[in-house]
Parts: structure tokens; sequence; C-alpha cells
């Protein structure tokens, strides 16, 4: 953090490091112009019925009222939680952010949460619930990640719909009454199964400590933290709904906000990542080259549809390494090559 960044703690500032069982995490609510949602988000966080439990509310460096919101709820917070409030003195992008408020965080698990979301009341416990759950049989050892099913809502918090865990995980384990546990590999996300489900993801500490800081030019973290995590152990996912995920026209995973932007410094990112997988001995020769392929493919799609959304004609070679993907299936790829030659 900069030395004249901002950052106060407020609420219960005598919080306990965790016990067996009951890991301290850290609750990381990263925001950016959202005042128009941020109130909401703040009070998902706030809500947490697990404990111990910090809870980080980072802006970064927002024009609107998004941090001064943020502050005047953490000053009136009265609950059992620490929470801090951060700053970042400069706008730093998307993934320097969730970096600089990691580098704030104490705990053994981070629970990743955006300023235009909603967390419900028991998402981090189902969370720590499940990792303790799957992890008592070392063969999930592992297990450093954690997804859930989504909520859809609109603007205006109006439900829409839901996600639904991907098909076609490794094994499938009962979390509890209610709710199963599917857990995924780096196979898996290379053949395509495993699609990301970012509003809801709880990471293992080991995987920031691992990796690093994420690149200042790698405008996102959610492609990022889902290589990372797959390369370094295996993803948990949920059918439980843990998160409001808001849809909304300024959202970053917004095709236009998110294939308008240079994908130059996720792929560097992407390939340090697996460079470090590989020095670690994390995995095979032959999943490195499979994991190669698959970024290959990924830097084609962005290409591809940066030249549609400006009004250009694609490039064939991006087309040719689009349709060669693993991980995209036959009828998307058909959609592609029709969207290639105009067909609607």
């Amino acid at each position: 953090m900069d030395e004249q960044d901002y950052l106060k703690t407020y609420g219960n500032t005598n919080l306990i490091e965790g016990m067996e069982g009951r890991p301290l995490v850290s609750f990381a609510l990263i925001a950016y112009n959202q005042e128009q949602y941020i109130r909401e988000a703040v009070e998902g966080a706030f809500s947490q019925t697990y404990s111990p439990l910090e809870i980080i509310l980072s802006d970064d460096c927002s024009s609107d009222r998004t941090f001064e919101i943020m502050q005047e709820m953490a000053e009136a917070y009265k609950g059992p939680h620490e929470v801090r409030v951060r700053q970042n003195l400069k706008n730093c992008g998307l993934g320097a952010h969730v970096s600089s408020a990691l580098a704030e965080s104490k705990g053994e698990y981070i629970t990743l949460a955006a300023g235009d979301d909603i967390s419900v009341d028991d998402r981090t416990a189902h969370a720590i619930h499940a990792f303790c759950k799957v992890t008592e049989n070392e063969e999930n050892a592992n297990s450093i990640s954690f997804l859930s099913a989504l909520t859809l809502i609109d603007e205006c918090g109006r439900n829409f719909g839901a996600t639904q865990v991907p098909k076609g995980g490794v094994k499938s384990l009962v979390c509890d009454e209610a709710h199963r546990i599917y857990t995924f590999n780096l196979s898996n996300l290379l053949d395509g199964t495993l699609v990301t489900s970012g509003p809801s993801r709880v990471i293992h500490r080991d995987v920031h400590n691992l990796f690093g800081e994420i690149a200042q030019d790698c405008f996102t973290e959610d492609i990022v933290y889902l290589f990372r995590t797959v390369l370094a152990g295996t993803v948990l996912y949920s059918d439980k709904e843990t998160v409001r995920y808001r849809k909304h026209r300024d959202n970053l995973s917004a095709p236009i906000s998110l294939y308008s932007k240079s994908f130059l410094g996720v792929e560097s990112q992407l390939r340090a990542d697996l460079e470090t997988a590989a020095l670690h001995g994390l995995i095979s020769s032959q999943d490195k080259q499979r994991a190669s392929k698959w970024i290959d493919a990924n830097v084609a799609f962005r290409s591809f549809y940066k030249s549609k959304i400006s009004g250009q004609r694609p490039d064939v070679r991006d087309l040719l390494q689009i349709l060669g993907a693993d991980h995209l299936s036959i009828r998307r790829k058909f959609g592609i090559f029709r969207e290639y030659l105009g067909i609607r």
C-alpha cells in the first residue's frame, strides 16, 4: 500500500486470529464508482454470520460518493466484525486494486465481493463449512478455492434468474442437508467444463502467496484467479446461491466493456502464472502445453470480438485459433463461424 493511501479501522478491533475449525477470514469488498449500489453491498458484508471475520472496504479512488458512503457505514457499525476502510491514492484498475486490498488482509481465507453485488448473510459461513467438510478427506486436501451458484438481479435489485453449477465436475459431495459441493480441476477448465462464478469467489491465502500481486495492466482478477486456483489445486463449486449478482450496463463483464479493453496485460499475467506453476512442479509438461493453448484461444477470442465491436472484420487467424480451441463447444464454434461470415 502507498504510504499516503487511506486506511482506518472500526468495529471489533480485538478480533481473534482464528481457531481450529474456525479460521480467520478476510471479507474484501472491492468498489469503484458504485455509489448507487454500495450501501447494499456493505450491508451484505456486515450481515455475515461467520466469525472471526475482518471486513475490508476498499475503494479505488472513486470520483463519486462510493468512498464516503463506505466511511459513513463503517463509522456507524457496532457489530462483531473488524471493519477496515481503505482507499487507493490513485485509481489502479481492478486487478491491482484487488492485490492492494489483499495485501491488507490477514485471513487464512479471503472472500471477494464487488461493490454492486449483495452477499447473503451465510455466504462466508457456507464456504468455510464446505472447505472444512471436503478437506476432512485427505484426497481433497488441496481444495483452495470456492465458487457457487448465483441469484441474478437487475439494476433495481429484482430477481430474474439464477446460475447453476457446471456439469461434468470430478466428483459430487454432500455439504449439508440442502446442498452439494462439486469439485473441479485444471482439466475441467481446459476442456470447457469449468466456467467462472467470480462474484462468489473465496480463496485460500496460499493462492495469493504463491502467485503474488496481479500486474497493474491486468484489468481483471476473475479469469486470473480462476486460472491460478486450478493450477494450484481444486475448485469447490456449491449449488447454493451465495451472492445476488447484479447485471447492469456498467458491469465489467458486459461485452462492450469486456472486449473493448486490451487483453495484453491479462495474457501476460496468465502466462506468468503458468510459468510459476511449472516452476513449483504443480503441473506436468503436457498440462502446461494444454494450458498455453487455452491462453492462446482466449487471446484470439478477445481479439475476434474486439474487432467486431469496433466494426472491423476479425482476423482469420483468430478465427482458426478459436475453431481449434478445446474448451469451446462445437455449437459455440459454429456460432462464431457464422458471425465471421456475417450470418445471423
